[in-house]
């Protein structure tokens, strides 16, 4: 499956940070169970290299996650992203992402104060899943070697 449909399973693994009884009580545990269902979906997507970038993704998340960043963590998150994109074998397109240049870089996912934890995982897995599209450049490694979107 291409990244681009495995979004579904970026919801699934982001879902537990939003029922109370399985949130991560700690910015660490937050960080590593994000960077769980992130590693999940790029997987899911057959970018299974994906794994061994987990623990690395889990530390930059942690600290662009930190609480008193107040929400200013945004550059960290769009780096600690960068850094887990940059270099990536990407088997589908038989090539490596070599850029990772947010369109948009809001991550912002407005929910409705009555939204379901599904409903909140749905949406802020469609942001992210649009970021990531979005973002990553593949270089193919077939000559002339173009820089093509990720799929």
């Amino acid at each position: 499956m291409p990244v681009s449909i495995a979004t579904p399973v970026l919801a699934n693994g982001l879902l537990p940070m939003f029922i109370p009884a399985t949130a991560p009580e700690t910015t660490a545990k937050a960080a590593d169970a994000w960077a769980k269902a992130y590693v999940g979906y790029a997987v899911a997507g057959g970018v299974v290299a994906a794994n061994t970038r987990r623990l690395s993704l889990a530390q930059a998340l942690t600290a662009a996650f930190r609480p008193e960043l107040a929400g200013g963590g945004q550059a960290l998150f769009m780096a600690a992203l960068a850094a887990f994109w940059i270099g990536m074998p990407i088997p589908a397109q038989l090539g490596a992402a070599v850029v990772f240049a947010p369109t948009n870089p809001s991550v912002n996912s407005p929910q409705d104060p009555s939204a379901t934890p599904q409903q909140q995982a749905n949406g802020l897995a469609r942001v992210i899943a649009g970021l990531t599209l979005g973002a990553v450049k593949v270089q193919l490694a077939t000559p002339p070697n173009p820089i093509v979107p990720l799929v």
